[in-house]
């Protein structure tokens, strides 16, 4: 009978639900086998995962562990970046963890080793064949070196699905210019893309025909309160 009693017990136990929890742990960046690379010179790389561990003393003789095991890679358990909500199934976890990892990557950190970063650039088009034009100017945002970009605007690169320039850009390609739009770092597409509209804004302000730069065109040219300096555009950290 006592068998059977644990046994039972033990079934009742397994049957319980699994929960989940957020973990995000720090990594230690000058590791014995070479430095990472971090997408914001202050702000650490870090581990964001899914864990069946409840956050506290027990997570952390968890991690004390791994670190036991591989030394120099991990660093403390980050419980400011957690968040300590609880999920009954690993899908709704993992929606979770994508919303936190978006939000700190969108704040410069390095997340699971994800270096994805945005700048805007400037192309001088020719405009000689357009009367009265002070000067043509085609607007991008990419997380593709600024340079890369320019370059498939003027060779008229493509891929499997299609052109990767704007025609205007390719057929009237004069040359770079990050003089007007120096590529600055920004760690959502969102912020490039604004950036990238107000650049476009700078420049029309100015006189200049503009092309490229149109999904928050309309938005910021309508709450625009008054011209800025485009040298400045963006974050520069």
């Amino acid at each position: 009978m006592r068998m059977r009693t644990r046994t039972h017990t033990r079934q009742i136990n397994d049957d319980r639900p699994t929960t989940y929890w957020i973990e995000i742990v720090e990594l230690i960046d000058d590791r014995p086998t070479g430095k990472l690379r971090r997408r914001h010179h202050r702000l650490p790389n870090l581990h964001v995962g899914i864990t069946t561990v409840e956050p506290g003393p027990e997570l952390d003789r968890r991690w004390a562990r791994r670190r036991t095991k591989s030394p120099g890679l991990y660093g403390p358990v980050r419980y400011d970046l957690m968040d300590g909500r609880t999920f009954d199934s690993r899908t709704l976890a993992a929606k979770r963890r994508a919303r936190i990892s978006r939000s700190l990557m969108n704040r410069g950190f390095t997340v699971n080793g994800d270096l994805t970063c945005w700048s805007t650039y400037v192309i001088e088009l020719d405009h000689s064949h357009l009367p009265d034009c002070a000067g043509w100017f085609y607007v991008g945002m990419s997380s593709k070196p600024a340079s890369q970009r320019v370059w498939e605007h003027m060779t008229g690169a493509r891929n499997k699905r299609g052109p990767l320039f704007s025609r205007d850009a390719h057929n009237h390609f004069v040359r770079w210019r990050p003089d007007i739009g120096r590529p600055h770092i920004h760690f959502s597409r969102e912020a490039a893309l604004q950036a990238e509209a107000q650049l476009r804004i700078v420049l029309e302000d100015r006189g200049y025909r503009v092309t490229g730069g149109t999904e928050r065109y309309q938005e910021l040219r309508e709450g625009r309160s008054g011209p800025r300096n485009p040298t400045s555009e963006g974050e520069s950290e």
